[in-house]
């Protein structure tokens, strides 16, 4: 039965794979659910930003007349509905409310551009008090856990942890950590090498913050799931060791839970992905531009 591709979900939801099979299990998913719009969506994912700005994920076969279709002659319609024209951005006083709905907010920070996320970073910085504060953090962790490009991720971890940005408390630390070790591989990824490129800076920062630093060294060590994955955490566990404090153990725990990711990804992805061969030719769906970076 077409449906079939769903039985995979509950695994990809307990054991988040390598950024590859991940990607193109998406794609059985998406060419399940819709398949005249399953290559588009294929295509702009693996060709770029620019193929990729205004894409949604399909929730039923038949497209909602409110969810824009893949492709850039969408996305002024798109921005009209969201409410996210440029004039928009531009408002007089855009903290007054929220400029687009909320439904849109996720999709509008994976796949728009690096300037609409910097819009929505800039409402958190400045979020009025007199506004209820669950939207700030709604929108913080939309920030945090959307974005598909490592650059959003290293920009906010720039402002909040280097910069040290004084609209962002403790607590809002701990809740961008805990959601970039939640979603796809690209949180945690970036977080771990931003937590490596600024090593003796962050340590100076957080070492004696004994929550944020144990969370934020789990959040960066511990969702990896590949040998590449437990290479890159050995290595920084080798080099940081005698640094690490009270978060030694916590990576000394990573490394052995990686090591048993890495060998369920070993035994279980190749099945995974011959499924998935069998799945797409069937679907007629070309994926050889949409499978270009693995993942760890």
């Amino acid at each position: 039965m077409r449906g079939n591709h769903l039985v995979w979900d509950p695994v990809f939801t307990m054991n988040r794979p390598p950024r590859e099979p991940y990607l193109r299990m998406h794609t059985a998913q998406v060419s399940g659910l819709c398949p005249k719009t399953a290559e588009s969506t294929v295509r702009g994912i693996g060709e770029g930003q620019e193929r990729r700005r205004g894409k949604l994920a399909h929730e039923s076969a038949q497209p909602h007349e409110d969810v824009p279709q893949p492709g850039r002659a969408t996305r002024p319609a798109y921005r009209m509905r969201s409410g996210t024209t440029p004039s928009g951005c531009r408002r007089e006083n855009p903290d007054e409310g929220n400029p687009i709905a909320n439904q849109y907010i996720c999709p509008v920070f994976k796949w728009g551009t690096i300037k609409e996320w910097e819009f929505g970073l800039q409402r958190v910085i400045n979020f009025p008090y007199s506004r209820q504060q669950s939207e700030r953090t709604y929108l913080l962790k939309n920030l945090a856990s959307c974005p598909n490009d490592e650059s959003k991720i290293v920009r906010l971890l720039n402002v909040t942890v280097l910069e040290g940005n004084r609209n962002f408390t403790d607590n809002d630390l701990l809740l961008i950590f805990s959601m970039l070790s939640s979603g796809p591989p690209t949180g945690y990824t970036a977080l771990f090498h931003f937590l490596s490129n600024n090593w003796n800076v962050i340590r100076e920062k957080l070492v004696n913050k004994t929550k944020i630093w144990d969370r934020m060294i789990m959040a960066a060590t511990f969702k990896f799931k590949t040998q590449e994955g437990l290479d890159l955490v050995n290595k920084f566990y080798l080099e940081h060791k005698m640094e690490l404090a009270t978060a030694e153990r916590i990576v000394d725990r990573a490394i052995k839970n990686i090591k048993e990711e890495a060998k369920w990804s070993a035994d279980n992805l190749p099945v995974i992905e011959q499924w998935l061969d069998v799945f797409l030719a069937s679907s007629n769906v070309k994926d050889d531009k949409f499978v270009k970076n693995k993942g760890i």
